[in-house]
C-alpha cells in the first residue's frame, strides 16, 4: 500500500471492525500508515508482520494511530513483529495509542527505528521484546522499557534502495519473546517482520517427546489439533489463545501414546460463540513436555 509521497489518506483505516493486518508493506502514505479507532466497542486489532515505512501525517501515529472513544468496552490491540521505519508525526513517529478505560494492549517483538516526532519517536503503554532504537524526539514517552526490549543499532543490510533485513551480528537475531514460534529455520524468532535465516546445524535433535500441528490452518470452519506423542502420558492439556494472550478455548484428554490423538475445535471460545478472525497460538503440554504452534482463523 503505497501512497508515494502524496497525501493520499491513511494507508489503511479501520473505524468498528477487528481486523487482521498481516505481511503487507504501507509505505509513504499522508496522512499516516494505519489508522484504527474502536469506537469505545470491545474489538481486535491484529498488526503482524508488516513493514510499515515513509508514512507521515501531522498529527499523531505516523506508521500506526490507535484511539478509541470512551465507552463500557475497549479494544484488544496485538502490534507483533513489524517493521517500523522512518515515518513522521507531531506525537508517535511510530505508535501513538489513545487508549479508553478497558483497552488491552500487545506491543512486541517490533523493529522500531529512525521515526520522527515533536513528542515521542515511539509511545506506548506495555511493550516486550523490542528493539527501539534512533528515534527522533525520544524513544520512550510516558513508559519504560519493558521485559526485553533492547535499543540498538539493528544492523540493517541498508544500501540504495535501504534492505531492512538484519546482517550476521545484529542484536534482533533470536532476540524475540522466548515463547513466539520459532523462525522457518527451527531458531528462536527474530525481533522485526524480517527474520535472519540461520544455517541448521547438522546435529540430530534430542529425540522429541510431543509434537503438534493444526490442520487446516488457515481455517475458515472446523479444524482439528493433531499431537503426536513419543510415548504414553496419563493426560494431555491444549489452550488456544489470541494474539493479546487470553485463552479463549481448552481441551483436555485422558491417557494417550505413544502415538498420535486429535482434538476438533470448531472455531468458538469457552462460552460457545465463534472467535473472531484472527492469529491465534495453540500449545500442549503433558507432564513437562510442551509444544506450541501459530493458527489463523478466516470468518
Amino acid at each position: 500500500l503505497a501512497g508515494r509521497g502524496r497525501s493520499n489518506g491513511p494507508g489503511i483505516v479501520c473505524d468498528l471492525a477487528s481486523p487482521v493486518i498481516s505481511q503487507n508493506r504501507i509505505v509513504g502514505n499522508s496522512p499516516g500508515g494505519i489508522r484504527y479507532r474502536d469506537q469505545g466497542e470491545e474489538r481486535t486489532l491484529q498488526v503482524t508482520g508488516n513493514e510499515i515505512r515513509w508514512n507521515a501525517t501531522t498529527g499523531s501515529g505516523g506508521g500506526i494511530h490507535i484511539e478509541s472513544s470512551v465507552g463500557p468496552g475497549g479494544s484488544n490491540a496485538a502490534i507483533i513483529g513489524n517493521l517500523i521505519v522512518g515515518n513522521t508525526a507531531a506525537t508517535g513517529g511510530a505508535i501513538a495509542v489513545r487508549w479508553a478505560q478497558g483497552n488491552r494492549g500487545v506491543v512486541r517483538g517490533n523493529r522500531i527505528r529512525g521515526n520522527t516526532a515533536a513528542r515521542g519517536g515511539f509511545i506506548e503503554i506495555t511493550i516486550s521484546y523490542n528493539d527501539v532504537w534512533n528515534n527522533a524526539g525520544a524513544d520512550y514517552v510516558g513508559c519504560e522499557p519493558g521485559v526485553g526490549d533492547i535499543s540498538h543499532d539493528p544492523l540493517f543490510v541498508g544500501g540504495v534502495p535501504a534492505s531492512y533485513r538484519l546482517t550476521e551480528g545484529s542484536p534482533c537475531i533470536d532476540a524475540g519473546a522466548p515463547d513466539d514460534p520459532v523462525d522457518p529455520d527451527g531458531t528462536r524468532a527474530d525481533m522485526g517482520a524480517l527474520y535472519f535465516h540461520q544455517p541448521t546445524s547438522a546435529t540430530p535433535e534430542p529425540p522429541w517427546e510431543i509434537a503438534l500441528s493444526v490442520r487446516p490452518n488457515p481455517a475458515l470452519g472446523a479444524s482439528v489439533v493433531f499431537i503426536e506423542l513419543a510415548r504414553r502420558h496419563q493426560g494431555v492439556e491444549v489452550t488456544i489463545v489470541n494474539a493479546c494472550g487470553r485463552v479463549v478455548r481448552r481441551f483436555a484428554a485422558g491417557p494417550a501414546g505413544p502415538g498420535a490423538i486429535e482434538l476438533p475445535w470448531d472455531g468458538t471460545d469457552e462460552s460457545g460463540l465463534p472467535v473472531p478472525s484472527g492469529v491465534y497460538f495453540c500449545a500442549a503440554s503433558c507432564e513437562g513436555a510442551a509444544a506450541r504452534t501459530r493458527l489463523v482463523r478466516l470468518r
